[in-house]
């Protein structure tokens, strides 16, 4: 009765928001996976605890994200009118509202338990999608090998983007098989596997291996029984080699054969090439909060996208915005070597390195992992004793 009462505490609300939130992303409307159109349920929990903030107790998270609030409402609102004469209303709101969200998480000092409810809703969602990517096996675009979903009359995701959203749901599912060993997560593991090589998204598929490659490591560290889940680690590993056969023959040889020179790698090195030269032309401030396309038009007469999230971000912030980012990343990864929890180390170097090859800077798969680590390091630093392995 006592669990049953707490899920109708603010807390609880907050916590089956957040679920609700990861669940139901495959009705987001964005072909990009932003939350200008999928905000509901994050503005939600800012509203429900907006009464329990005060700036007084603010950690020192909290006051660095209250300073990035404050940059992106003044200086970057101002260089947009300055240098392009608008700024995107979609684009504030989705940067305020990632960042209040995070402010008011970290205030509620979430327990083991409530963590694990979040992250399963991640991993269940990334079944969902992978399902849908399986089963409908509908094409992005006529004749291309490359699969995404849609539902409803939502226009279709970006493969590049839904194969980015994967790879967290993908770790988590494998590090439950490894630890647990159950006929679940080994269902799970496939599935999200197979939804993820059909995206066709290289990016994804590499962060994913290394991600695994980090977690396992740690979890083989942690239990007593080396030998056996290290076995279990390898045959995850044949498994999943086995059912690339199972993958259309189009998006394996995107994957695996022919994808290396077949021009998409030297458009998307010409897109940065454009994204660096119009970085120059304003380097110190960027150009406030507008999409990259219409930074690229009006700079450098472009019509095109960085595709890489962190020349979007020098673009729209410049050096001393980005100085900012920096400072908060460096410190997260910090905590986490300090720590020496090394699968979120390689949680945190997979969701960095897909965003090298895909525009996320207002993507849900860039913001969320990097939310649930600073969480889970948030109940480590109460109670050393806890690892990652604590909240699988």
């Amino acid at each position: 009765m006592q669990n049953i009462a707490s899920l109708f505490t603010q807390r609880g609300i907050v916590v089956a928001l957040m679920q609700c939130n990861m669940l139901l992303v495959v009705f987001s409307p964005d072909v990009y996976m932003g939350i200008a159109d999928y905000y509901y349920f994050m503005a939600l929990v800012c509203l429900i605890s907006l009464g329990t903030l005060n700036k007084s107790n603010f950690n020192e998270v909290q006051t660095y994200l209250f300073f990035c609030i404050g940059w992106l409402l003044s200086v970057s609102l101002i260089t947009s009118f300055i240098l392009i004469g608008e700024f995107s209303t979609g684009y504030a709101i989705s940067y305020v509202l990632y960042l209040l969200f995070f402010i008011v998480l970290l205030n509620y000092n979430f327990d083991t338990s409530e963590i694990r409810r979040v992250l399963d809703s991640y991993l269940w969602s990334g079944c969902l999608i992978a399902f849908l990517i399986v089963y409908y096996r509908k094409t992005f675009y006529d004749g291309q090998v490359r699969f995404t979903v849609q539902v409803l009359d939502h226009p279709m995701f970006d493969p590049n983007f839904l194969g980015a959203f994967l790879v967290f749901p993908f770790i988590i599912s494998s590090s439950k098989f490894i630890l647990k060993r159950s006929f679940l997560y080994l269902f799970s593991t496939l599935l999200i596997l197979c939804g993820l090589l059909m995206t066709a998204s290289r990016g994804a598929m590499l962060s994913s291996s290394f991600g695994f490659i980090f977690v396992s490591a740690q979890i083989l560290k942690k239990r007593s029984d080396f030998y056996k889940i290290f076995l279990v680690a390898i045959l995850l590993l044949l498994l999943s080699y086995q059912f690339v056969d199972f993958i259309p023959e189009g998006s394996y040889e995107r994957l695996f054969v022919d994808s290396y020179d077949d021009g998409s790698n030297a458009k998307r090195l010409n897109n940065w090439e454009f994204g660096i030269d119009a970085f120059f032309k304003s380097p110190l401030f960027g150009y406030g909060l507008n999409g990259e396309m219409k930074i690229l038009r009006s700079a450098v007469h472009s019509n095109r996208v960085a595709h890489n999230t962190y020349i979007a971000f020098l673009l729209q912030f410049g050096i001393v915005g980005c100085a900012s980012i920096m400072y908060g990343i460096v410190k997260l990864f910090r905590k986490v070597i300090k720590y020496r929890e090394y699968a979120m180390l390689g949680i945190l170097l997979s969701t960095l390195f897909v965003n090298i090859f895909i525009s996320g800077e207002v993507a849900i798969f860039f913001w969320f992992p990097i939310i649930y680590v600073s969480l889970m390091l948030q109940r480590i630093s109460k109670q050393r004793q806890l690892s990652f392995v604590d909240f699988l």
